[in-house]
């Protein structure tokens, strides 16, 4: 994909263990030369970004842990909403209205946006902050950049409110996105992260490595699962298709956010895919995906997770999950079902625009 970094992370969603933290920045540690000193840097905890759409269903669950929302409303959505006279959010679709489950599969910027104005400043901040947002996310590493987000003063206002709900106008790193998406597939903690278990010595004795930054109740148990079951939907039929994996529970969301050069936002991109694997044997884990300004193609449905899938696939080879055949097969036949369904609705739209300039050819005639 041409990207200047991709970073990949997988961990076990209940205990925090890294199982790998993987970059394309390489280096031979045994001779390092000029051109590798930015390498040296670990990007999982320092590279500071704004996110982009991967915020949402962090928003969502602070807004149903709030009571502001029912799964099963109806919002209304239209192409575009004016908030005032600099600031419009559009969507890439137009949807007269979404329930919030849909708002999260179509990734409506106007939808999440009317759910977090719903919420004071103050809930929507000491929401960030409960998945570990602004704050260091505790893994082992040298260095890490607590990054930003916006004040409770600020988030009363609509137009921070909104940008912060689809994730503009903050600031997050790697681990922390990763920390974050842990709690939905852990019952709404948030696990920290860790490389090192322990630390021996020369006689096997182990010693356990203190952890300064604890585990985080994130969300409720109640809405973790709710947003868990959304964030699988996403990729059976939303903006997360190209991570399925037949047989096993994969979950997640898509983010392609710009990025800015001299305070503008410029036509780059990071693009990235945050989400879950699971299989039926209780083997349960949480990975991040990251590529900065891929340069081929951006969307995150063409670079992160993709990139995710091949992740889950390597995972599977190594025996880290084991499909469930049965499931497997049940999941094949929904994506070629499914497929049907999207060629036939694309058929018929095409069909319907013919019939329509059809009509008008023979009125001007």
């Amino acid at each position: 994909m041409g990207a200047e970094e991709i970073m990949v992370a997988v961990m076990n969603s209940k205990t925090g263990e890294i199982l790998s933290l993987a970059t394309s920045e390489r280096f031979n540690p045994e001779k390092i030369h000029q051109r590798d000193v930015k390498s040296l840097n670990p990007n999982f905890t320092e590279y500071l970004y704004e996110p982009g759409s991967v915020i949402k269903p962090l928003t969502l669950s602070i807004a149903l842990d709030n009571n502001m929302v029912d799964l099963y409303e109806k919002i209304q959505i239209g192409g575009k909403h004016r908030v005032n006279s600099k600031y419009t959010i559009t969507d890439d679709k137009y949807f007269k209205t979404l329930t919030p489950k849909g708002i999260i599969i179509h990734s409506s910027n106007i939808g999440i946006s009317k759910i977090a104005w719903r919420l004071t400043g103050k809930e929507l901040y000491d929401g960030f902050r409960a998945f570990g947002l602004a704050q260091k996310s505790g893994i082992d590493l040298s260095k890490e950049l607590e990054g930003r987000i916006k004040a409770p003063y600020q988030l009363d206002y609509p137009t921070y409110s909104a940008n912060s709900a689809y994730g503009y106008g903050m600031f997050v790193n790697f681990m922390q996105m990763v920390k974050a998406y842990s709690a939905f597939n852990n019952y709404g903690v948030a696990v920290t992260p860790k490389i090192v278990d322990y630390i021996s010595d020369t006689h096997s004795k182990k010693y356990e490595v203190p952890h300064e930054v604890p585990s985080l109740q994130a969300c409720s148990a109640d809405t973790a699962n709710a947003v868990h079951n959304i964030l699988v939907s996403v990729v059976e039929r939303g903006t997360g298709t190209s991570a399925q994996y037949d047989g096993l529970e994969v979950g997640g969301k898509t983010g392609t956010a710009h990025t800015t050069y001299k305070g503008k936002y410029i036509d780059q991109y990071h693009s990235s895919f945050y989400g879950f694997v699971n299989d039926k044997f209780g083997h349960k884990y949480t990975i991040g995906v990251l590529a900065i300004k891929p340069k081929k193609v951006y969307f995150a449905s063409q670079t992160a997770a993709p990139t995710f899938y091949k992740v889950v696939k390597e995972m599977v080879n190594f025996g880290y999950l084991q499909p469930d055949e049965l499931q497997a097969k049940i999941d094949y036949n929904r994506r070629i079902e499914m497929r049907k369904r999207k060629r036939a609705s694309y058929i018929r739209k095409i069909e319907a625009y013919n019939n329509r300039h059809s009509e008008d050819n023979e009125i001007n005639e």
